[in-house]
């Protein structure tokens, strides 16, 4: 909750009568990594309530959730991560289904008895119900292993063994 109450500060300078003379103009961007993106979606759900607003005020210019290890129909309509939309003039959303800690996400959570896909490995469940004006969307399967291969899958030979001399 520490986010949501750096938020209701910033909120509060903003409505400041000195910066309703002279605001502050500079463009806000936020970039969410993984469970980051979890943060993200409570704060802004918890801010909006407890601020009593009907939607969250457009504070940022682009949001980027990468990896967003939630729930991949979360920002559709009446779930807890639509404010994330309303926060932004554009959010860009970058999954990949080969993502291994998406994977291992999944199956941890099934302990919490919540069996979902992750935005981070399918992207949006119905992109269909989020706005196409507001939102963009890349899959970074194609060539996400192409920039760093050690970071791709390994595979083991189970009749290969190694032994080290000491």
């Amino acid at each position: 909750m520490a986010f949501s109450r750096l938020l209701a500060m910033f909120d509060d300078w903003r409505r400041a009568p000195e910066q309703q003379t002279n605001p502050c103009k500079r463009r806000m961007n936020l970039l969410a990594h993984s469970m980051g993106n979890r943060t993200l979606i409570s704060t802004f759900t918890h801010w909006h309530q407890h601020a009593g607003l009907d939607t969250m005020p457009q504070w940022f210019r682009h949001i980027f959730m990468i990896a967003a290890d939630v729930d991949n129909q979360a920002l559709e309509p009446h779930q807890s991560g639509r404010a994330v939309l309303d926060a932004a003039k554009q959010v860009h959303i970058y999954y990949a289904a080969d993502d291994i800690a998406m994977a291992a996400s999944k199956v941890v959570n099934v302990r919490h008895r919540t069996v979902t896909r992750r935005l981070g490995m399918t992207g949006p469940e119905n992109l269909d119900a989020l706005p196409a004006n507001k939102v963009t969307v890349t899959d970074c399967d194609a060539f996400n292993d192409h920039f760093d291969p050690s970071w791709a899958i390994p595979t083991f030979s189970p009749t290969t063994t190694t032994t080290q001399a000491h």
